[in-house]
């Protein structure tokens, strides 16, 4: 029995050390193949708590999948999904920005994710909701990506224009009529140079058609000519100018974009999406494409990545107001 104690003793140190090193494999390994069947099921639940406290520990505090709050009902964010009607209501009130996110589930290569677009324009809000008071809608995946990167075979997703442009104006509409007056779109998908193309098309056409149809049926067929209405150029400058009730911004800005640079699943964009979700680009994986518009990937890092976000934020500070 002495023996048997000693034997015992000796294979907890070492699954203590394994739970130590957190070589979970190692420790299971051993508590399965090493002893009795009482002992061993007593280990293995503690090993499995031991487990699971330190994952809950170390996840990552920005990550997209995790969401943390201080007490029952009380956020340590701003987010649409997740707060309260009261919350809606101060912000309303307030005119604190609402920011919707706009990407696309698009082939970025073999090294990087489908959500690259829709995580830049997502985790550059998660930041800059940390320095100012906005509220971050839930993003939109699904857009006019096209297809002159791959097709659907290579897992492309793209929708019509103009189905687009109507998913986006009944959306808008929703929040105009509840009350919204500060909202924006932030775009990371094919805004090169600030160019207009279809996903920013889509997107400004929707706001401009609502702005215009909402002034039409609150204010009444012919609004603009009534000569009541005869100093509306002079209080455009105020807090409630119609033409900025919805705005559309890209991520990167032209003057962004000249002082880093601006690519497809290259260099400049998996810098900037590993420096936010480090987890969504793998290096290793270029080799197994020969595709021109990855191959200086290689040079990307989280360095480059961190020195683009803080323009991106600089500049959207002075923009989402």
């Amino acid at each position: 029995m002495g023996e048997y104690r000693k034997y015992s003793h000796w294979l907890y140190n070492i699954t203590l050390y394994k739970v130590l090193t957190r070589d979970w494999q190692k420790a299971y390994s051993v508590i399965r193949t090493s002893l009795l069947t009482l002992e061993k099921l007593i280990l293995l639940s503690i090993l499995f708590l031991l487990q699971t406290a330190w994952k809950i520990i170390n996840l990552p505090t920005d990550s997209f999948r995790s969401q943390t709050y201080k007490k029952k009902g009380e956020f340590d964010f701003m987010k649409l999904e997740y707060i309260f009607p009261k919350d809606i209501e101060k912000a309303k009130a307030e005119k604190w920005p609402l920011v919707i996110p706009v990407g696309t589930i698009e082939y970025h290569g073999p090294h990087c994710s489908f959500g690259c677009d829709t995580l830049v324009a997502y985790g550059l809000l998660e930041r800059l909701e940390k320095e100012k008071n906005i509220i971050v809608a839930p993003p939109i995946w699904y857009s006019p990506s096209s297809y002159a990167v791959a097709g659907p075979e290579k897992g492309t997703i793209h929708v019509e224009s103009d189905v687009f442009e109507q998913y986006i104006y009944n959306i808008l509409k929703s929040l105009l009529y509840g009350g919204w007056r500060n909202i924006y779109l932030l775009i990371h998908h094919q805004y090169e140079q600030e160019n207009l193309l279809p996903m920013t098309l889509s997107c400004m056409k929707a706001a401009k058609k609502l702005t215009f149809e909402y002034l039409e049926d609150t204010r009444g067929k012919g609004w603009w000519g009534d000569n009541s209405n005869k100093e509306f150029y002079d209080q455009l400058d105020g807090q409630d100018n119609p033409w900025n009730w919805i705005t559309v911004l890209p991520c990167m800005s032209k003057e962004v974009q000249n002082a880093t640079g601006y690519d497809h699943a290259g260099k400049w964009e998996c810098s900037i999406l590993s420096a936010l979700y480090p987890e969504t680009v793998v290096k290793e994986y270029i080799k197994d494409s020969d595709e021109w518009f990855i191959q200086d990937a290689i040079e990307s890092s989280t360095e480059i990545g961190e020195n683009m976000v803080s323009l991106c934020l600089e500049d959207l500070k002075n923009k989402i107001k």
